[in-house]
């Protein structure tokens, strides 16, 4: 509707130069106060050694690996592979330190989880290269059909496949995905001739490429490119001249397109064509152009002499093997044949053209127990920790798969610094599963729970033990070290407490006892089957014992199952012992924080203070739940915004807004005071 004058809209009250810029009508639209959004409370973060490692390292143009840590979010058991790899048994130490990530993670549930893998791959100063791998593609159905003997279908070599070198072997160290898209060009009419001379009534020539032509296709117009993949001919062809390329060179790599009709194609190894055979003279050849990626590792066009189409990375377990040198897939899956084909057939690769892929016992031993390049490994991921991005800075609990003691001092001072900067956290630590004598675990000096002279001994520090034994699938058949020296091939492992810990703590409440015995904790522990081999007998005095000393120790009730005795951190001084305290106040404090943050550095308006102080009582009130008993989740609360604040603090652009919160006690110890027999004495109470 018409009127005198301009309407105009704004979430806050404009100035007075604003107001009357123009004439008409001002629409003031300001929020009223809103509900504080609670804080993440159960982000579990665990750092350790995987077989996956491509969020961590990463590979430049020339090949070479570089540190990049990319810290993933874990949603679902299936993205959990594909984040961490599968099982891979040359990584950790078993039995004692422990170190592998799949095994930590196995059986335990969060509500939510975040991994970091350690850096595995690069030596401790030495370049490390990538590799580059590829399969062989099905051959043609016949020599008028280009129809595959089997479907090209898309795959993936999981992180850990294993490739050798003679006797060296090699680990990949992140998947290679193969794709399995239309071929680009097919036809039946190729010719193929190479370049160099013939070899008529002398000796075999020999030539690194070969030419196909095609006077009925476009190479141009169908988008061939370099590093492309060729299959030339067909097995079950009948004539040398229609089947003698692909029954001994096979696949071959597009190395140039000479022009609509014609390419020039190597083979994947780059080894040379030898007259009679691996190469004939090829007429009315059958043939596919694929991309590149459906067989080969490169991500793009580059032949096998280009530093860039080395993308792969991996990590050699034995030895230093030499640039330029073959790879072979271990075990060797089944050759192709006329009337086979696996997803795998031909898998084989190739180190960096001029660097060599070094192996460094430090960090590439199978495992190694912990060395100090380790160490440096884990504390670099613990730094890509204090990144103050998603999902970083959600971390609330952080827990190392490694049970060392300067890691574990590590994992303190992580906490300490990340919930000085507003990322509030805990860690869950727990010596190795060899540490058996309950001396050993009360003592004051690592790995006791007192680390060196008490050092590690803090609110945001739990010490978590005995260890627990759970049953894992894929450790089925192998003999794997335990913690009271014995082995076993049954799948039964010894773990440490720490991480089911963190489980637990994921799935509660922050101001609820992880030691209570009802939900969640029957279904996140009851994958524990008992005690660690080699655990002492534990009785009440023990576990009285470890209260005193900080230990939040397991125990097996024969009624309940698996259960924390008590749910402490290893801080002896009064208020700063139980768990759920310093969790609920990082909870309020950083729910709290983070909205009051949204509106720092604004004007000190009355009307703005009074927002922040509603939107307090609203937090609180809910929290109280005075109407929905059910719900209460603290006993009490106080807001003063009035006397903490003086005009010399309100000068410098302070204003400060205290609350008091009351917890509600949990029931720690309940009293059944009862009177039995024929003698007593009842009464009624009116």
């Amino acid at each position: 509707m018409a009127g005198a004058g301009f309407i105009r809209r704004y979430n806050y009250f404009p100035g007075t130069e604003e107001l009357t810029a123009i004439e008409g009508v001002v629409i003031v639209d300001q929020r009223s106060p809103g509900p504080i959004r609670g804080a993440s409370y159960g982000v579990v973060c665990v750092v350790g050694e995987a077989a996956n490692m491509s969020y961590v390292c990463k590979v430049n143009t020339s090949g070479e690996v570089v540190s990049s840590f990319r810290v993933q979010e874990v949603y679902g058991g299936s993205d959990l592979l594909d984040k961490i790899g599968p099982f891979d048994s040359t990584l950790g130490d078993f039995g004692d330190e422990c170190g592998n990530l799949f095994m930590e993670l196995r059986n335990k549930r969060f509500s939510r989880l975040v991994v970091c893998p350690v850096d595995l791959v690069r030596p401790t100063s030495t370049t490390q290269y990538a590799i580059r791998i590829w399969r062989q593609l099905p051959t043609n159905n016949s020599a008028t059909d280009t129809t595959p003997i089997a479907p090209v279908v898309a795959t993936r070599v999981d992180a850990g496949a294993e490739f050798r070198a003679s006797s060296n072997r090699v680990l990949l160290a992140a998947p290679v995905d193969f794709t399995g898209r239309p071929p680009k060009v097919v036809g039946v009419d190729g010719t193929t001739a190479i370049t160099g001379g013939g070899w008529s009534g002398g000796p075999p020539a020999t030539s690194s490429t070969v030419i196909l032509t095609s006077a009925g296709s476009n190479f141009t117009t169908a988008g061939v490119a370099e590093g492309d993949l060729l299959v030339p001919g067909s097995l079950n062809a009948a004539a040398l001249s229609q089947n003698r390329v692909c029954a001994a060179a096979g696949t071959l790599r597009v190395v140039s397109v000479d022009s609509a009709t014609q390419i020039t194609a190597q083979k994947l190894d780059g080894t040379v064509f030898t007259a009679d055979t691996d190469w004939a003279a090829g007429s009315a050849l059958a043939f596919r152009v694929h991309y590149g990626t459906d067989g080969d590792s490169a991500t793009s066009a580059h032949q096998l002499s280009e530093a860039a189409g080395y993308t792969v990375l991996a990590r050699p377990i034995t030895a230093t093997v030499s640039a330029a040198t073959a790879l072979a897939a271990y075990p060797t899956p089944t050759a192709g044949s006329g009337t086979y084909w696996g997803v795998t057939s031909g898998l084989a690769g190739i180190t960096h053209p001029t660097g060599a892929l070094t192996y460094d016992a430090n960090v590439h031993a199978p495992n190694l127990t912990t060395t100090s390049l380790l160490r440096a490994r884990y504390l670099e991921a613990l730094n890509a920790l204090l990144n103050d991005d998603t999902p970083t800075n959600e971390i609330s609990v952080v827990t190392s798969a490694r049970k060392d003691s300067t890691i574990q001092s590590y994992l303190r001072q992580h906490c300490l610094t990340s919930s000085s900067r507003g990322m509030s956290r805990m860690t869950i630590i727990s010596p190795k599963l060899t540490t058996l004598t309950k001396s050993t675990i009360l003592g004051s000096s690592a790995p006791g729970v007192g680390g060196v002279g008490g050092a590690v001994r803090n609110e945001r520090v739990v010490y978590a033990w005995p260890g627990c034994r759970t049953f894992i699938p894929e450790m089925v058949g192998t003999a794997y070290d335990c913690s009271d020296g014995t082995t076993t091939d049954d799948g039964y492992i010894d773990t440490s407490l720490d991480t089911w810990v963190a489980a637990l703590l994921s799935n509660l409440q922050p101001e609820l006892n992880p030691g209570q015995a009802a939900s969640p904790v029957p279904e996140i522990f009851s994958p524990i089957i008992g005690y660690q081999r080699g655990c002492p007998t534990l009785d009440m005095n023990d576990y009285i014992l470890f209260k005193q000393a900080g230990i939040c120790a397991l125990r097996m009730d024969r009624v309940v199952g698996p259960i924390l005795q008590s749910g402490i951190t290893t801080s002896i001084t009064p208020g700063e012992t139980n768990i759920n305290r310093r969790r609920f106040a990082d909870f309020v404090q950083d729910s709290l924080a983070a909205r009051y943050n949204q509106m720092a550095k604004m004007l000190g308006r009355q009307s703005i203070k009074d927002s922040i102080v509603s939107e307090t009582e609203a937090f609180y009130a809910d929290l109280l739940a005075d109407n929905n008993p059910e719900a209460q989740r603290i006993d009490s609360y106080s807001i003063d915004d009035k006397s903490p604040n003086t005009p010399a603090l309100s000068a410098r652009g302070v204003w400060v807004v205290k609350s008091v919160c009351r917890m509600l006690a949990t029931l720690d110890v309940l009293v059944v005071q009862s009177e039995v027999g024929p003698d007593a004495i009842t009464v009624t109470i009116e």
